[in-house]
């Protein structure tokens, strides 16, 4: 899906986002938190919730990309 869609979804839910790669794993094995909160913003972290960086700077492919997914 979009990352339009799926950020509407995982904020609705408080659930998280991620991207396939081609052979559908999820991309960098991260996972990100996309909130509107000044102290955080959206934060990218470890499949397992660790390591949590703020403000996710995506790039243009990630911008358009269709492969979103949402994730626990």
């Amino acid at each position: 899906m979009d990352i339009v869609k799926a950020c509407k979804i995982a904020a609705k839910h408080n659930l998280k986002i991620a991207r396939l790669d081609k052979d559908g794993h999820i991309m960098f094995e991260s996972k990100i938190e996309p909130t509107d909160f000044d102290d955080r913003l959206c934060e990218v972290m470890k499949l397992d919730g660790t390591n949590p960086r703020r403000r996710w700077q995506p790039s243009l492919s990630d911008l358009i990309a269709e492969d979103w997914i949402i994730l626990d």
